[in-house]
Formats: C-alpha cells, structure tokens, sequence
C-alpha cells in the first residue's frame, strides 16, 4: 500500500477558523438530563465550545426536583463579566432564567447583540406564582425582542400569549394551531422566530 499525499495550490488559503464560543445561561441538573449539564453536551457535540453561567442549583434526579439555590445577582454579574471579557461569546442559549439573570444579561444583549436562543422554562404544573407571572412579563419585555429563535412547547406558549392577550383563547394543539400561535407570538414579541410543539 502507498502512502497518500495532497499537494495544495495556496496553502495561505487553509487560516485557522476560530471555534464558536457558545454560552449556556441555565440551571444545574445533577442527573445530567437537563440544563447546562445537557447543553454542553450539545455545544460540544456541535464541535463549539461551551461557557455557562449557572442561575440556579438543583437537588433533582429523575424522579423530580426537591430543592433549588438561585445564583446571587452579584455572582451572575461576575460570571457574565468574565464570558464575556475572555474571548468574546459569539451565541447565547438560555433556559432557565431568574431574576438575576435578567438584569444582567439584558446590558451584554443590548452590547454585544450575539445570536439568542430562548428556551423558555415556565413550571406551570408546580404552580404558576405571581412572582414568576411577572418574570415572564419582564422577559417579554425586556429580553424576548433580542432572541433570534424562542422554543416554548405548548403550555410555556399559552402562558405567554394569555400574558400579551388576556381576553384570548388559543384553543387545542394541532400543526395548524401551532403553527398560528408561534407566528403570533413571534409578532407579539418581536424575536426573530418562535417555535413550539
């Protein structure tokens, strides 16, 4: 067997490309399933490389959630700092989001202007709170206009809409159904794109 060889016209051709540094904005899931655990799992299996800012830790496995401890808004603003500093982010995903979180990250959005993929996390089954009602109204506000894709599944897209139109009704899942849902939604909170399932 013979050896192989390439011989290249313009080797200057072949610069380097620098490998996307994405960063994860999410809760810790200690049973890996979930969260950053999963997502770096993702970005790394896309051949990116990952950053993380953890918002909250959870005690959890696959049975459930049994705690949590939010990450201190000075720690956040630390964190973010520091990404954002070191290298430069060239995406965001962010899953779930606290109140830190939001005040934060917002400034380096509004900055940077790095791609955004919101995945929205609403717990509407372990109780829609009135603290986490106006969460999801500031989000609306402030952070969902700079995502470039928002991904609700059905429920999580129903509690935005009955936020932006209380008086409305988005009736059953279907593919026609979500399909009008995400194109609502997408006008009514001004991102790139919206998709849900």
């Amino acid at each position: 067997m013979s050896d192989i060889f390439v011989v290249l016209d313009n080797p200057v051709s072949l610069t380097p490309v620098a490998t996307p540094r994405v960063l994860t904005v999410a809760g810790s899931d200690p049973s890996g399933g979930a969260g950053i655990e999963a997502d770096l799992k993702t970005i790394t299996s896309y051949g990116c490389y990952g950053l993380t800012c953890i918002d909250v830790l959870t005690v959890q496995n696959t049975l459930g959630v049994s705690g949590k401890l939010e990450t201190a808004g000075t720690v956040v603003q630390g964190i973010l700092d520091a990404d954002f500093a070191d290298g430069g982010v060239d995406c965001v995903k962010i899953g779930v989001i606290t109140r830190p979180v939001l005040t934060a990250l917002v400034p380096f959005l509004e900055t940077f202007r790095p791609p955004l993929v919101v995945d929205t996390v609403i717990s509407s089954t372990s109780g829609f709170t009135l603290a986490k009602q106006t969460l999801v109204r500031d989000c609306i506000a402030r952070l969902y206009r700079y995502a470039t894709v928002i991904t609700p599944n059905w429920d999580e897209a129903k509690i935005i809409y009955s936020l932006l139109f209380p008086d409305s009704d988005v009736g059953e899942p279907s593919i026609a159904g979500c399909e009008d849902l995400a194109r609502k939604l997408a006008s009514a909170v001004g991102c790139g794109a919206l998709q849900t399932s």
